[in-house]
């Protein structure tokens, strides 16, 4: 059975591509031969389920996952920012979002408005981050730093447990 679309405009998946997503997140250089070899269908059967998976928004993209300890960037900061009130947040995101070091900003509730994810070279490098690229941002008002001592996800990033390659047949 196809995927179908919910009420709520959710896909839901058959356990078909449930198992195909699941063997991609797990390594998305896999081909549609060997994929098809795991969920016992032609490659054609498989290559047109991955295509409508794209399609409909479930699979998104394919992506190279960098180690940035290997390439010299051993500090993972945490910035939570504070920031003005108003219409500036769209565009304290995009500034910060093209500040080099910065992974990740999140937009979030509690004490502060944003969450910058941050990898850096030293201690050194995250004050010149922070203070020469984040302070100036307009609409700044305060931040808090938090160095990370160990980050750990699961290989091929997170997904719903219903989607792990471990729970699906």
């Amino acid at each position: 059975m196809d995927e179908l679309m919910n009420s709520f405009g959710q896909v839901t998946l058959d356990a078909t591509d449930a198992q195909i997503v699941a063997l991609l997140s797990a390594d998305a250089r896999l081909s549609a031969r060997a994929i098809a070899r795991c969920v016992g269908m032609s490659p054609g059967a498989v290559s047109e389920r991955v295509s409508r998976l794209e399609q409909r928004g479930v699979i998104i993209g394919y992506h190279v996952t960098i180690d940035p300890v290997v390439l010299g960037y051993g500090v993972h900061a945490i910035v939570g920012i504070g920031t003005e009130q108003g219409p500036l947040l769209e565009d304290m995101i995009t500034d910060l979002t093209a500040i080099p070091e910065i992974a990740s900003v999140s937009v979030v509730t509690g004490q502060w408005d944003l969450i910058a994810d941050l990898w850096l070279r030293d201690n050194r490098h995250l004050l010149e981050v922070v203070t020469k690229k984040i302070y100036p941002i307009k609409g700044f008002r305060r931040c808090e730093t938090l160095i990370s001592l160990m980050v750990k996800a699961p290989v091929g990033g997170w997904r719903p447990p219903e989607l792990r390659a471990d729970s699906v047949s």
